[in-house]
């Protein structure tokens, strides 16, 4: 069974929010690959957790540094369960920003 001739790529900006302050903090933009997005896009929780660790510093005056290496270990930010740490103190908001189909060798479909 062959798949279909033309792929599809979503992107979605992933904002980082201060639950505390309710600023944008940060955003990335992730790619899907595939024609039926799943029921949850998930940011790079590395990337999301390390902006918000660094906001938090400022906005609520706390380094949550020890308590993560207490609860996660030294690598915490590389921690598969970071997201939970994450939840607590941010918010990720999710907006589609492209669909665009895919030909054959992965390039950009200019012909639509």
């Amino acid at each position: 069974m062959r798949g279909p001739e033309h792929a599809m790529r979503t992107i979605v900006r992933c904002a980082f929010r201060c639950k505390r302050c309710r600023e944008i903090i940060g955003s990335e933009n992730v790619s899907f690959y595939g024609r039926d997005l799943p029921g949850l896009i998930k940011p790079t929780w590395f990337f999301a957790s390390m902006v918000l660790l660094d906001h938090l510093r400022d906005c609520g005056k706390t380094d949550y540094s020890m308590e993560l290496r207490g609860r996660y270990g030294d690598d915490f930010l590389n921690h598969k369960m970071i997201w939970e740490w994450f939840n607590v103190h941010g918010l990720v908001e999710r907006k589609v920003m492209a669909d665009e189909e895919l030909d054959k060798r992965g390039a950009l479909n200019q012909e639509r």
